[in-house]
């Protein structure tokens, strides 16, 4: 999966969650902390960071890319 995030193409490569249910009604509830990113741009270090829920501003995601390939 893709991210564009403050004007800059990531790879999403995992994500921290908390998963909560609800038995009585069935319902599965998720909670996004972290997603985990690779930058292209860059190699080492340099290359991963994170997105974080309690300190980053997620209202700066400007788009998300998923793409499946079917082999026949």
């Amino acid at each position: 999966m893709l991210l564009k995030w403050k004007s800059h193409i990531y790879v999403l490569y995992g994500a921290t969650y908390d998963e909560t249910r609800t038995y009585d009604m069935g319902a599965r509830h998720f909670v996004i902390h972290k997603l985990w990113l690779l930058d292209p741009r860059y190699s080492g270090q340099r290359r991963e960071t994170e997105l974080n829920a309690e300190t980053d501003d997620w209202t700066k995601i400007q788009g998300i890319l998923t793409l499946s390939v079917v082999r026949k």
